[in-house]
């Protein structure tokens, strides 16, 4: 029981977030543990907390539908204005790589940079884990650091492939996993927990 409802309650906070990544990392996360807990024969206890997870949305959606409903059409003024500055972001970020493709500007040197020769660009890094890695580290810094990461996939646990799944998601529209501290323990507890659970 107690477990149970730590889920739901770090369900509705995800829910109350109104982060549509992080929705959408939910949703991806949702689907492999679906296909795992299958495969683990658990499929029965795993749907059942789903079912109290609906619920929960459900309630949520029901009593406060005007603002989920603004979040997933992103055609208010500020959701439009979020758009258009993550493109701008996307588009200084190619422009520097381009500047510095093979070693990159150095690991938390992006805002810096764009402070620097990008005067007219948002003095925040962009909102993709994956562009920012790039950017940071140049083309053998990156492949570096995906070879790195390509030999520990035998030690994963099959158990964690949704968190790894929720992170991997979650680095599409954010870059707080990768630029801000508790991003990188988070990752590093998903790592570590990931190669314990095959032991």
């Amino acid at each position: 029981p107690l477990v149970t409802l730590g889920q739901l309650l770090i369900i509705s906070g995800l829910v109350l977030s109104f982060s549509r990544g992080a929705w959408l990392a939910a949703l991806v996360g949702l689907a492999i543990a679906s296909v795992v807990s299958v495969r683990r024969k658990t499929s029965a206890l795993f749907f059942k907390q789903i079912i109290y997870a609906a619920a929960i949305v459900l309630v949520f959606l029901a009593t406060r539908w005007p603002l989920f409903s603004a979040r997933l059409k992103g055609e208010a003024r500020l959701e439009l204005r979020s758009l258009q500055e993550r493109s701008y972001q996307n588009k200084d970020a190619v422009e520097i790589f381009w500047d510095h493709p093979f070693y990159g500007v150095g690991l938390r040197n992006y805002t810096f940079v764009v402070n620097e020769f990008k005067m007219q660009a948002l003095k925040q890094p962009v909102h993709n884990v994956y562009i920012l890695m790039l950017v940071e580290l140049g083309i053998i810094g990156f492949g570096l650091l995906a070879w790195f990461l390509w030999l520990l996939k035998g030690a994963v646990s099959l158990g964690m492939l949704p968190l790894i799944a929720v992170l991997a998601t979650a680095g599409l529209f954010d870059h707080y996993l990768w630029s801000f501290y508790s991003g990188l323990m988070l990752v590093g507890l998903g790592v570590g927990f990931a190669i314990k659970g095959r032991g």
